[in-house]
């Protein structure tokens, strides 16, 4: 199969998928008396607005979405300072806002990653081999920190924390110099532990005293080599937190077994792979940029969740690519996903 075609593919194969194991994982709502229909009836209207957004993406031309990059970057950080102020509050975190008359809300934040990897592709493309003078690297580390502080503001760590990664990921990769990333990398991260709440999570998964991953840890195992059966686990019932979000992956595991997580990473793995090599074959340097900035925020997202449900990383609330439930995340990965179709088109 072709390179386009596998890029094409991938996403929309993924987003079934994600459909299937929705439906499967909201089956706690039952058990708690509670009916899980308006959730399946989200679903699809996420996933109708997201496959049409990655398709009108994919068709657009790659200098329209250079040129107004800059514009897009600005909106998002107009919304990240509205969401501090107005927020929607859940668990004590403001990180929603809501669409007033329609019942759903969006989390500005993905909207975010997905603006600052296009503004720095952008800026990157501009300043190509330039990037080692540290003159260079003020105006776009700014840039970086103010995203990230206010996604850490809602709070939101994690996200505040992969922002941060993916934007010093796309400045070494703009060719500056690592010993200044790694610079910017000690002075954040005892930042960020100013937060009590960062403080607190941190603090319990070093005590080992998180029962959600422990619960998600007894799904993989349970499942064995091919699982229980599609829709027939049983820790997603009662003992793992968001079965249909947060840890969607270990449902995968209790159903599918190791057959199902490890087709799950290989597929992610090909696409990454794949999604790279069209973006270093790009004619553009912002077509490079933008795609390995795409590629990486996509693979991250799964790297970081998989680290979650399987107890290498604290929880932190990072859904699953194209398969979570969430139409937010879900409409800002189909996005990317069509820009890195796009790119791997040709569309100049």
């Amino acid at each position: 199969m072709e390179r386009k075609r596998i890029l094409e593919v991938i996403p929309l194969a993924l987003v079934g998928f994600g459909m299937v194991m929705i439906c499967s994982s909201t089956l706690f709502f039952v058990v708690k008396g509670r009916s899980f229909t308006p959730y399946l009836f989200k679903v699809f209207i996420h996933v109708f607005l997201g496959v049409s957004v990655f398709y009108l993406v994919s068709r657009m031309k790659l200098s329209f979405i250079e040129r107004i990059s800059p514009l897009v970057l600005g909106f998002s950080i107009l919304l990240l300072v509205l969401v501090v102020v107005a927020g929607k509050e859940v668990n004590a975190a403001k990180r929603w806002l809501a669409v007033p008359g329609s019942g759903f809300t969006f989390q500005p934040s993905e909207f975010a990653k997905l603006s600052l990897i296009l503004y720095l592709a952008r800026y990157l493309s501009r300043k190509s081999g330039e990037m080692r003078e540290p003159r260079n690297l003020l105006f776009p580390l700014g840039i970086i920190f103010l995203v990230s502080g206010l996604i850490l503001l809602e709070p939101n760590y994690s996200v505040s924390v992969l922002t941060l990664c993916l934007g010093l990921l796309m400045l070494y990769l703009g060719g500056a110099n690592p010993l200044h990333i790694l610079m910017v990398v000690v002075l954040f991260v005892p930042l960020g532990l100013v937060h009590e709440h960062v403080r607190e999570r941190i603090q319990v998964f070093i005590n080992g005293n998180v029962p959600q991953v422990r619960n998600s840890m007894v799904a993989l195992g349970s499942g064995g080599i091919f699982g229980v059966g599609l829709g027939r686990g049983k820790e997603k019932l009662l003992f793992i937190p968001c079965p249909h979000t947060d840890f969607i992956f270990s449902v995968v595991g209790e159903e599918l077994g190791f057959i199902g997580t490890f087709g799950l990473m290989v597929v992610f793995l090909l696409y990454f792979i794949n999604s790279m090599r069209a973006s270093m074959d790009a004619s553009l340097l912002f077509s490079k940029y933008a795609g390995c900035g795409l590629s990486l925020m996509i693979f991250l997202h799964f790297l970081f969740h998989a680290g979650v449900v399987t107890g290498i990383l604290p929880p932190t609330g990072i859904p699953l690519p194209f398969i979570s439930y969430g139409g937010s995340a879900l409409m800002v990965n189909l996005a990317g996903a069509g820009i890195i179709l796009s790119i791997a088109r040709g569309k100049g």
